[in-house]
C-alpha cells in the first residue's frame, strides 16, 4: 500500500525478534508539530485521508495497528535528497505554506523581573552586590538568520541533512519571503552586575593622605540564559522600529564590562 512502510524483512521466531522496515527521512508528524506550526487545513486533511486509506487496507486484512501517534506518523523524502525542497507544483514540493495570517507575538518584553541583593562582611569592609534580570513573554525577529538562509550563502538549514525538519523548513521558507520560522522565543535571564567593594585599612588610606580609601571592582552584563539562536536577544539593530520589533541584524550584543575604581575621601 503507497501509505504503509514497507517491511523488508524480519524473523519472528529469533532469539531477538526483529523487523526490518522501509526508511522514511521525511521525518514524523511529532516533528512537523514542533514549535506550535500552523498546518494549512489542506494538508491535514491530506494527512488524515491517508492514514484513514492505510488504516483501511491494514483492518480489511485483519491488522490493529494499536499506536497511531504523531511518532509513528512519517513522511517520505520525494526527491531522496535528505533536503526538504519547495516546488510550485504541490506534488513535487515538500514544503506547503498556510494561507492564513497567525499573529507570531509581542517583539518586545511584556514581563520583566530584577533581583538585586547585596551581603556586608566583615564590619562593612567588604561589599558584595549584584543584579540578575530575566525578561520575557515575547518573540526575536533574527533577521541575521533571516539574511543568510534567503541569500542561501551560509545557511544551515538549506544544506545540512543532520538540520531539523522545523529548521529546513524555516530555512526555506525565507526564499519564498516567509519570516515566520524566524520569530524565535526571545527570553532570558541575565547576569546584570557583580560587583565587590573594600575599604582598606585606615593606615593605608592615611598614607596616601586620604581619611578614606576604597577599591570597587564591578562586572558587567557576564553571562546570559536563553533558548535564542542568535547573537543575543537583546542585539538590536540600529534599524529597529515598530514593524520589525527588537531585531537582530548582524548586531553587536551588550559588551562585557570589567571596571577597576578605586576612591579616595580627603
Amino acid at each position: 500500500h503507497p501509505y504503509c512502510v514497507q517491511i523488508l524483512g524480519g524473523d519472528a521466531k529469533a532469539d531477538v525478534p526483529y523487523l526490518i522496515e522501509e526508511y522514511l527521512p521525511g521525518g514524523t508528524l511529532e516533528e512537523k508539530l514542533k514549535g506550535n506550526i500552523r498546518v494549512p487545513q489542506r494538508e491535514i486533511v491530506q494527512i488524515i485521508g491517508q492514514m484513514c486509506d492505510a488504516l483501511q487496507y491494514l483492518h480489511q486484512r485483519g491488522i490493529i495497528h494499536r499506536d497511531v501517534a504523531p511518532t509513528n506518523i512519517m513522511f517520505d523524502d520525494k526527491n531522496g535528497d535528505g533536503i526538504i525542497v519547495f516546488n510550485t507544483n504541490r506534488a513535487l514540493s515538500e514544503l506547503t505554506f498556510s494561507d492564513t495570517a497567525v499573529f507570531q507575538g509581542n517583539t518586545f518584553p511584556t514581563r520583566e523581573v530584577a533581583f538585586s541583593p547585596a551581603l556586608e562582611l566583615f564590619n562593612k569592609k567588604l561589599r558584595v552586590s549584584g543584579q540578575v534580570d530575566s525578561k520575557w513573554g515575547f518573540k526575536k525577529f533574527n533577521n541575521t538568520l533571516r539574511h543568510q538562509c534567503q541569500s542561501a550563502v551560509s545557511c544551515r538549514g538549506r544544506y545540512d541533512k543532520s538540520a531539523s525538519l522545523q529548521e529546513q523548513a524555516n530555512a526555506l521558507a525565507t526564499a519564498q519571503a516567509v519570516y515566520s520560522g524566524m520569530f524565535e522565543d526571545g527570553s532570558f535571564t541575565r547576569f546584570r552586575e557583580l560587583s565587590v567593594a573594600y575599604d582598606m585599612p585606615t593606615r593605608w588610606a592615611k598614607a596616601v593622605r586620604a581619611s578614606r580609601w576604597s577599591v570597587v571592582l564591578t562586572g558587567r552584563n557576564l553571562g546570559v540564559i536563553t533558548n535564542y539562536s542568535g547573537v543575543d536577544p537583546e542585539a538590536m539593530s540600529a534599524n529597529s522600529d515598530d514593524a520589525t520589533g527588537g531585531e537582530e541584524f548582524f548586531s553587536t550584543p551588550p559588551l562585557r564590562i570589567l571596571v577597576l575604581r578605586m576612591n579616595f575621601s580627603f
